[in-house]
């Protein structure tokens, strides 16, 4: 056998531990010139701001990863009031607390063409939703999708949607009256988001999932929602961790490490299909009620690229996501603060008493939209809800369960939260002889 020399060892050894050793203090010299630039070269350096933020993402990482979370927003806030209306708040970042300059920041229009931030958005072609418009960096490719887009949430067909969204509002009526018969504590956000999710999965892509035919409304898919959101911060301070997660593992492998987090790459599967669905639509005959969206997508002039099954898959993902819990928590939050302003509440109903259920007449959007008190797309379910039945809040506090203490795209309250709940204490129409 041959036997390695003791002194050839020893310089090998010494050979390695040199050679890191100078990797290591090439690293180290590489973010020495780094935090020189950025606080003295980089064209941010002239702004004011803590040394550290412009330094390094560390000090953002701080508050809003760990041991902070999701707070840096009230940071910033302390910032502006240390330092004035314009604050370094990152290496590459500036935060303006400033009116006067909103017309500059969002300035449209051709002469005014501006990509998004990437590493903001944590957008990628290949990420997880890369092709979907929330992470669309290209000025023109945005403004493309955009378009796209826009015209299926105009007022007018939105009316064109009034008895799907009637049909729905009457399902969560009922389900609030059978809560009554039963005295049956209501999860708010849940309730109101099986509502939203059934409203965007039909107009969406044409799949009714009956959320508010189940017994836990949409409390998986809320929570899951919300608890990706969180994730937000995470997957823009460390986003090849984030993209291998969503991206690359084995389904089975992500639901072990993040159930919620799994919910992006099970859609993308669940859309793809819902997509093909609508290519093999293109060529029927069959009349609908209404139109979804990927349907016309699918049979627009966009570019082919823009058809491709994965980029509306992603798209789909977005649609469902925003268009489930936005309007869901607006309308949980807009119900406490009626229940809690039974004043406001009282002018309220006194408005809709000509549409109220003893009057047996009926509500439509366009006479609703006439009213001072009632906007938007919430028009039809708080005139239903509010003016059928009593509600009173069941172990709620405000601080705890409707403030918003973190931010992560979304606002979200105390992580201590259980939400909003509520007791159905009267139902007109079952009081009525």
């Amino acid at each position: 056998m041959n036997k390695v020399q003791p002194g050839r060892f020893e310089l090998q050894y010494n050979s390695a531990q040199s050679i890191v050793g100078l990797l290591l203090g090439l690293y180290l010299l590489y973010w020495i010139i780094k935090v020189i630039y950025r606080l003295y070269f980089h064209p941010l350096a002239k702004f004011p701001g803590p040394k550290l933020a412009g330094a390094t993402y560390l000090y953002e990482l701080y508050y809003d990863l760990y041991p902070h979370k999701l707070r840096y927003l009230w940071q910033i806030e302390k910032l502006h009031q240390q330092y004035g209306a314009i604050v370094r708040i990152n290496p590459a970042h500036l935060h303006i607390n400033d009116p006067d300059f909103l017309d500059d920041i969002y300035a449209s229009g051709n002469k005014h063409k501006r990509n998004r931030d990437a590493w903001f958005y944590r957008s990628e072609k290949n990420g997880p939703l890369g092709w979907s418009l929330f992470q669309t960096v290209e000025h023109d490719v945005h403004r493309m999708r955009r378009a796209t887009l826009s015209p299926f949430f105009s007022k007018r067909n939105i009316h064109a949607l009034e008895g799907l969204i009637v049909g729905k509002v009457d399902e969560l009526v009922e389900r609030f009256a059978i809560a009554h018969q039963t005295a049956e504590v209501v999860p708010l956000l849940h309730a109101t988001g099986a509502l939203t999710m059934d409203i965007i999965s039909v107009y969406a892509y044409g799949k009714d999932v009956r959320k508010l035919q189940q017994a836990d409304w949409a409390c998986k898919e809320l929570e899951a929602y919300s608890k990706l959101s969180q994730l937000g911060p995470f997957g823009r301070h460390f986003a090849w961790i984030s993209k291998m997660v969503l991206v690359t593992l084995p389904m089975s492998v992500v639901e072990k490490i993040s159930p919620a987090a799994a919910l992006i790459p099970r859609n993308r599967a669940f859309f793809r299909g819902l997509i093909q669905d609508a290519f093999v639509a293109e060529g029927s005959t069959d009349k609908a009620p209404y139109r979804t969206i990927f349907q016309e997508i699918v049979q627009s002039n966009l570019p082919p690229s823009e058809k491709a099954p994965a980029r509306l898959s992603a798209e789909a993902n977005l649609l469902q996501i925003a268009g489930t819990e936005t309007t869901a928590r607006t309308l949980a939050v807009l119900i406490f603060h009626l229940i809690d302003s039974p004043a406001v509440l009282d002018r309220l109903r006194l408005e809709l008493k000509p549409y109220t259920p003893e009057s047996g007449s009926t509500m439509y959007l366009a006479e609703l939209e006439a009213l001072p008190l009632v906007y938007a797309e919430l028009f039809l379910t708080v005139a239903r809800v509010m003016t059928r039945f009593d509600i009173e809040l069941f172990k709620t506090v405000r601080s705890r369960d409707v403030d918003i203490v973190r931010d992560c795209i979304i606002g979200l309250p105390s992580p201590e939260s259980p939400g909003i709940r509520v007791k159905i204490k009267k139902d007109r129409l079952a009081a009525a002889p």
